[in-house]
């Protein structure tokens, strides 16, 4: 029987898949060391696909998927459909560790907010806009609406001009 999947979708599914072994591995370790239910595991996507966008400001470059899990300190089947970023990722970890941010934030001066109150089921924003930078790109986003502008510079600008490829 033939497929009609074609063969960068084989291989995105193969890596998936490789993937998912390496998790299990990880989660096997953690169970046979006896840590696994307290401990937090993140899976995060490296921005994106070729094909959707990455390395860029659009939808595939900056809107991935985020998972947590962590059986001591999660309640399992939740969603969250804010905002969060990987700036995120420190003042999280800290605040769990038992780090006091608010009394520390100006000595560590972290961009991102603790996502502590969302992994105990808070559902209120905790982030109203998210900036991104990216080579002349910047850009702004909300959860309905996003802005990018791209300013080169005078040396670039000639470059263009004359058509130049950087």
């Amino acid at each position: 029987m033939r497929s009609n999947v074609s063969s960068f979708e084989a291989v995105r599914r193969e890596g998936a898949n490789g993937r998912l072994h390496a998790v299990g591995a990880i989660v096997k370790k953690l169970k046979d060391e006896g840590i696994y239910e307290n401990t937090l595991i993140v899976i995060a996507s490296d921005h994106g696909d070729y094909n959707g966008g990455k390395t860029t400001l659009y939808e595939g470059g900056i809107k991935i998927p985020l998972m947590m899990h962590w059986p001591n300190g999660i309640k399992p089947n939740q969603t969250y459909d804010e905002l969060v970023q990987n700036i995120d990722y420190v003042p999280t970890f800290l605040d769990l560790a038992g780090v006091d941010i608010k009394k520390k934030s100006k000595s560590l001066d972290l961009d991102g907010v603790s996502l502590k109150n969302v992994l105990d089921g808070e559902k209120k924003p905790v982030h109203e806009h998210l900036f991104f930078e990216l080579g002349f790109a910047r850009g702004i986003m909300t959860k309905d609406w996003k802005y990018i502008s791209v300013r080169y510079d005078n040396q670039s600008l000639k470059k263009i001009e004359k058509g130049i490829e950087f």
